[in-house]
This record gives structure tokens, C-alpha cells and sequence, in this order.
């Protein structure tokens, strides 16, 4: 079942003391207590007039009560009010253009110790991601969302957290408004996750159509959409235009690779992955051995098409790499159908998968690259 967005046309009906509780709702990120609510909206000065409330918390309960009816906020424990999750993204957007988020998130801060919230750490570390990606501040955002993706995994259900904060709903015109690194980082993210998860948002796929029809927008998500869509043609084009310096970076090698693939050119592909995972090795990150999105697929593919030994033991061993992945990860799935597959082409048992580590290491994102 569908979840019915919040939009804003919804919050226009709100008077704005209750749109000012759900915005600071979503600036702490966290369930709060009411009188933590109270002081946020007071000492922010977004609702001076709630400065009364934190003499008498009880004043604000018919206001909550009435968001609660609207499906608009929570009650997860007694006295400790959140956003509900359909209206978070919403909310928070909404603030940050009235210039309000930042304020009400450096007021609202509380610990769990002093009563003032409830621990969620993931909707704590969500809320400080959200806060600079929406502020447009990539030295922020990109190590927070790593840092989320890592920490929360099991709780985000492998989820690529700037996908939540992108979708949920899809809005064409904010995500427009974004600079272009966040909308390349955005779109591959809401991609991969319609791609793994099934049931992506309709407003993104017809954005997607329309950058790809108008050949505007993030030149590498719309190219791996085109490939994905069976366009591998147009995707190719757009690479094509492309200045030898930018057909460099790795992620467009890796795109590049994907489409060889399409095109039939296995060897070709097998060594620009191979590249690629030579590059990967000598940098920094040398234990981010997962290739961003389905580029694992792409690459195991490519190294069984290659026809020959040293194809299938690179084959082999990204088929251990596949099988660290933690148990819930959907391209864990693959593992199986790969390792039929390489049995069937080697006619040889494959190695036997390596044991999921007690602390996998990071996956290699497009930010890494």
C-alpha cells in the first residue's frame, strides 16, 4: 500500500503555531518532550509566544492532539511528540525556506540523559544530515550520509539515506533548486533505490524521462537510467560528449564499462572494471571493495564474458565480495544465481564464499570515487 505523501498544499491549511511544533519536530529530529518543544519554539523566536508553554506544557496538548488526528505528528511514548513519517521530508523542506531549520535545530538540542528527548539515533544522525544537505553544504553532507549509511544499515534496510531525504515525496521543483552535486548524488540515489527496492516514486521516473528527452539534468544518473532502460545508445551518446578529463573519473569509467557490456564488448568491459578496482585498491579507501549500486552485477557479468581463465577467477572473486554483503542486503540475492552461473561457465565448484565480517567494510559510493 501506497503511502500518501504530505504536501505542502497541506500544510497551507495550517494555522502557524502548529506548522511551527511540526517544524520543530523535524529540526530535533528525535521524539521530545513537549516542554522541549516549547523552548525550542521559544528561544528560536520562531513562536515567542510558546514561551508560555513551558511553565504549562498541558497548553500545547490540543494543538498536538489535533496534528495527531491530521496524521501529521506522533505520540511513540506519553509526552514525547514526532514528526509521523510521512511528513517529515516535507516539513523540514518547508523550513529550511522560511529560514527557520538551522534555528530551531541548534535550540532544540537535547540529550537523552536530560529527559528532553527520546533516543533515536537514527533520527538524531538523520536530522544533522538532512540539515546540510539542505543547506547545500557538501562538506557536510557527503561524510554524513556515509556515516548514517554505515551506522544504521539494519535500521535503514540498506537504504541509501539520501534517497529518504529525496524522496518521500519527490518534488521536481525543490530537487531542481538543489545545486547540481546534490542533485547528481540525489538522482543516483533514488535510482539505485527504485532499482533495488522496487516501487520508486512515478514523479521521479518522469523526471528522469523528461531530463533524458530534453538531455538536461545529471549527465551520469540519466545515462545509467537510459542504459537500465534499454537505451544503451542514448546513454553512450551522452558519454560521448563528454571532455576527456570528465570520460576520466571514475564513475563515468565505470558507466562506460556497463555500456561495453550492453554492447556486447566483454573483454573491453572486464578490463575498464578491472581498472577500475585497481584504483579503488591504491586509494584511500581500500577496504570499500563493493562498487556503488548495481556496477557488481555489471562488473561479475563482465568478467564472466571475458571467455577465459583469468575472467573466471576475477569472477570468482567478486563472488566472495558479493558474499560479505550483510544478510538483508538485497544484491546478497545474487550471490546464489552467480555462483550457478560461474559453476556452469568453469565447470568447477567456486570457491566457497567468504563469511560475512563482523564489521563489513564500507561500500565504495560515488562520493569515494
Amino acid at each position: 500500500m501506497s503511502v500518501l505523501w504530505v504536501s505542502d498544499a497541506d500544510l497551507d491549511l495550517l494555522q502557524p503555531l502548529p506548522e511551527a511544533l511540526l517544524m520543530a519536530m523535524g529540526a530535533i529530529g528525535q521524539p521530545a518532550a513537549r516542554s522541549h518543544l516549547a523552548q525550542a519554539l521559544a528561544r528560536s523566536r520562531v513562536a515567542p509566544q510558546a514561551a508560555a508553554w513551558i511553565a504549562n506544557p498541558g497548553g500545547m496538548t490540543p494543538f498536538l492532539a489535533k496534528l495527531r488526528e491530521a496524521g501529521l505528528a506522533e505520540e511513540p511514548n506519553r509526552g514525547f511528540w514526532t514528526l509521523a513519517p510521512r511528513a517529515v521530508e516535507t516539513v523540514c523542506r518547508r523550513a529550511r525556506r522560511k529560514g527557520v531549520l538551522r534555528p530551531l535545530a541548534v535550540a532544540g538540542q537535547g540529550s537523552f540523559d536530560s529527559g528532553r528527548v527520546l533516543l533515536d539515533p537514527l533520527g538524531r544522525d538523520l536530522a544533522a544530515l538532512r540539515l546540510a544537505f539542505l543547506e547545500g553544504k557538501p562538506a557536510e553532507w557527503l561524510p554524513a550520509s556515509e556515516k548514517v549509511a554505515q551506522a544504521h544499515r539494519a535500521a535503514l534496510g540498506f537504504r541509501d539515506p539520501l534517497a529518504l531525504l529525496c524522496g518521500r515525496p519527490f518534488d521536481s521543483a525543490w530537487f531542481e533548486d538543489l545545486s547540481p552535486e546534490a542533485q547528481s548524488f540525489g538522482a543516483w540515489a533514488l535510482l539505485h533505490d527504485a532499482l533495488l527496492f522496487g516501487g520508486g516514486d512515478p514523479a521521479f521516473r518522469a523526471w528522469m524521462q523528461d531530463r533524458a528527452a530534453k538531455r538536461t539534468g545529471p549527465l551520469g544518473p540519466v545515462a545509467e537510467f537510459l542504459l537500465l532502460e534499454g537505451r544503451a545508445p542514448e546513454a553512450k551518446a551522452r558519454l560521448d560528449r563528454l571532455r576527456p578529463e570528465q570520460r576520466s573519473l571514475l564513475p563515468m569509467t565505470l558507466l562506460a564499462a556497463a555500456l561495453a557490456l550492453a554492447g556486447g564488448d566483454a573483454p573491453g568491459a572486464a578490463q575498464a572494471f578491472q581498472g577500475v578496482l585497481e584504483a579503488l585498491a591504491r586509494g584511500p579507501r581500500r577496504k570499500a571493495v563493493h562498487l556503488p549500486g548495481i556496477m557488481d552485477f555489471f562488473c561479475f557479468l563482465a568478467f564472466i564474458g571475458r571467455g577465459d581463465d583469468e575472467g573466471l577467477r576475477l569472477a570468482a572473486e567478486r563472488l566472495e565480495v558479493l558474499a560479505r554483503r550483510q544478510e538483508g542486503d538485497p544484491l546478497l540475492e545474487l550471490a546464489g544465481p552467480f555462483q550457478r552461473l560461474l559453476l556452469h561457465r568453469s565447470g568447477l565448484p567456486p570457491r566457497p564464499p567468504l563469511p560475512a565480517p563482523e564489521r563489513p567494510g564500507p561500500l565504495a559510493r560515488f562520493a569515494d570515487l
